[in-house]
């Protein structure tokens, strides 16, 4: 469990640089980031990957390869479809810890 924490905070780390670049000087966003802390940091980019991401790997990727599937030669469609798969692997699992970390967050 520490692990996990740990790791949070080194994330959480980079997204305060990558929010602070996008800030662009505004005050009001920079105050926002200022008082957001670590987890709420993380939380809040795990659930706007998870919102993206879902629908995108597990109903456009799909999609796509299901309808070009007889145009694509046949070990590259195979590699396509271990590929889409990793990524919806990819995609529940930080789907997981949003949830994980949002239901932690209200526990303590």
């Amino acid at each position: 469990m520490n692990f996990l924490l740990q790791y949070q905070k080194v994330i959480a780390d980079q997204l305060r640089v990558l929010e602070t670049k996008r800030a662009k000087g505004d005050p009001q966003k920079l105050l926002e980031l200022t008082n957001a802390s670590d987890g709420e940091l993380v939380v809040k980019w795990l659930w706007v990957i998870s919102i993206v991401g879902v629908p995108s790997c597990f109903l456009a990727v799909p999609f796509v390869l299901s309808l070009f599937g007889p145009f694509i030669w046949s070990p590259i469609k195979s590699f396509l479809w271990i590929t889409a798969d990793t990524a919806m692997i990819i995609v529940f699992t930080i789907f997981l810890f949003a949830v994980f970390f949002t239901t932690r967050r209200h526990d303590v």
